[in-house]
This record gives C-alpha cells, sequence and structure tokens, in this order.
C-alpha cells in the first residue's frame, strides 16, 4: 500500500515549529534557504511504512503522517536517526519536544515561504503547459488548466456516460436482429440466397448472439467497477479538501452528499454473471 504524505496543514504547522531549523540537538542546519526552497527532510518517528525504522504496526496511516509521529532534519541528521540502537522512538520524540518547545511564532516565515513557493511552482507548471506549442496545432486536444477538481470529475463522469453510450451502439449492432436485417440487404445486393444461412444450427452461426458475454457481462460489470472507482475518488478528494478547510460548510454538505450516495451505490452495486 502507498504511503500518504502528510496533508498541508500538517506541514504548516511542522514548519512554524521548527525555528528554520534541524530538529536535531546543536544543528542549525536551515529548513529553508534564503529563497524560501525547502532544503531540509521531513522525518518519520515511527515509519511510514513496514520494514522501516521504528515501524509500529498498531498505528494507523494517519497516524503515520500525523503531526505527533514528525520531525524535520537535515539529510545527515535523518540517516544518522536510522540506527534504531542510539535513536529509539522514546529518543526521538524527546528530541522533538525539546526542539519545538523553543518555538512559537518563528518559523511561520519559513512556511509562509514554502507555500508562496510551492504555488509559485504550480502555477508556472500549468501556464507553461497552457503555451506550449504543437507541430499539429489544428488536432490538438484542448484542456481547460483552470478547472477545479469537481468540475474535472463532472467532466470525466460525462467521458464515461459518452464511452457507455457508445458501447451500447455497437452493442445493438451486434445484436441478432440488425445483423440479419443489414446480411439480408447485403445478399439482396449480391443476389444471393440469405434463407439457406437458416440451415446452418444457431450454435455454430457466429451471427447468432455475437459478442454477447462481452456485451451483457463483461461491460456492465466493467462500468460498475468503473463509476465505483470515481465516485470514491471523487468522495476521498472530498474528505482532503474538507480537513484543509475544516469550517467549509459547502464542502461539509458535498460530504454528506456524496457519502449517502457512494454508500446507496455501493449497496446496489453487483456482478452480472
Amino acid at each position: 500500500m502507498a504511503r500518504k504524505t502528510p496533508s498541508t496543514k500538517t506541514l504548516r504547522q511542522l514548519f512554524a515549529h521548527s525555528g528554520n531549523q534541524c530538529a536535531f540537538p546543536g544543528c542549525d542546519h536551515p529548513i529553508f534557504n534564503k529563497n524560501g526552497i525547502l532544503i531540509a527532510q521531513v522525518c518519520h518517528i515511527n515509519a511510514a511504512n513496514e520494514g522501516g525504522e521504528r515501524y509500529n504496526a498498531d498505528q494507523t496511516d494517519e497516524e503515520r503522517r500525523s503531526y505527533e509521529n514528525l520531525l524535520l532534519m537535515c539529510h545527515r541528521h535523518h540517516i544518522e536517526t536510522d540506527i534504531i540502537e542510539d535513536f529509539p522512538e522514546e529518543k526521538l520524540r524527546e528530541i522533538k519536544k525539546i526542539h519545538e518547545a523553543q518555538f512559537s511564532e518563528e518559523g511561520r516565515e519559513a512556511s509562509e515561504k514554502m507555500i508562496r513557493q510551492l504555488k509559485f511552482e504550480i502555477d508556472y507548471y500549468w501556464n507553461r503547459l497552457s503555451k506550449k506549442e504543437f507541430d499539429f496545432e489544428e488536432l490538438k486536444v484542448e484542456r481547460d488548466f483552470d478547472k477545479e477538481i469537481l468540475d474535472l470529475f463532472d467532466e470525466l463522469e460525462e467521458h464515461i456516460k459518452s464511452i457507455s453510450n457508445y458501447c451500447d451502439i455497437c452493442a445493438e449492432s451486434d445484436s441478432t436482429k440488425v445483423l440479419r436485417i443489414d446480411l439480408t440487404e447485403l445478399f439482396k445486393k449480391l443476389g444471393l440466397d440469405y434463407e439457406k444461412t437458416e440451415k446452418v444450427p444457431h450454435y455454430e452461426n457466429p451471427l447468432i448472439n455475437r459478442n454477447w458475454d462481452l456485451h451483457h457481462i463483461g461491460r456492465p460489470n466493467y462500468f460498475s467497477h468503473l463509476y465505483l472507482c470515481v465516485n470514491q475518488l471523487k468522495l476521498k478528494s472530498i474528505e482532503i479538501l474538507l480537513k484543509n478547510d475544516s469550517g467549509n460548510e459547502e464542502l461539509r454538505n458535498l460530504l454528506d452528499r456524496y457519502q449517502k450516495e457512494f454508500e446507496e451505490n455501493y449497496s446496489n452495486s453487483y456482478c452480472v454473471d
């Protein structure tokens, strides 16, 4: 299972209490340089993944990426504290407590620099893509890079519906009824007797129930999984947004709505067999 990265809120809290220096006793290595670039590392007291230093199987993923389980160190001391015999869990928690007790409001400026730097890099990336030149400009796929997360989900769901409609059209064209009509017309144009095909047993006729399993079993199961995946991803995204903006009533209402919709959809989802 992939490790969960710390939330923006947790990182902001860490940076604000770091004093902009490594938490290791006596080390004054900065967390951010004068240009606001992060030059240290976010370290776990109890490892994020099984097999790591001081891994605690009883912790949840949220506890592993929580503020209480993280501290900021330079690369050198991050490596040194991986020696468990010298730095057990209790020792690292003591280091964190003593270091952060030295700082209250100090470090906020470094935190804001980090956020500004990150925002600049994100804006620069999308701006660069929006101005990207293509060899065949008239054929490129147009994208709106200013769309928000929920708008992108709406667009994705529309694309899924379009694909489902295309599949319906294909299923209809593969039906025995439509194939019979099309072939009858074709045989007439060629001066052939279509009725002779009736002598072929239905189980040997490739035009009877053509691709039936794909259309009536494979396709419904595929789209059931696809819709559940998209809706679960939408719900998880709202959860993340709400964690970083817990007072947002609109997000709270969306979370309640999406939770009810997902539970209802999941409760009524069965594989076709």
